[in-house]
């Protein structure tokens, strides 16, 4: 989309970096690291009961089983 709003072609040969930093663009990998930290930081100020807590700080024991799981 980007390099359509610009009227570039692949054979111009721009780079996707310069392209972004032309229009002012943040790389989409950054916004998705900024909404998972975000989310992270909400589920640590929640209460020490709340289930999604308890669930990000759930001790596991035991190992799984390697392989395809059995049919059943």
């Amino acid at each position: 989309m980007l390099r359509w709003i610009l009227g570039l072609t692949l054979r111009d040969k721009k780079r996707n970096d310069d392209i972004r930093r032309i229009l002012g663009v943040v790389c989409i990998t950054d916004k998705g690291r900024e909404a998972r930290l975000r989310w992270f930081g909400n589920v640590q100020r929640q209460e020490e009961e709340d289930c999604v807590r308890r669930i990000l700080e759930a001790d596991i024991r035991g190992q799984r089983s390697r392989g395809r799981q059995k049919k059943r």
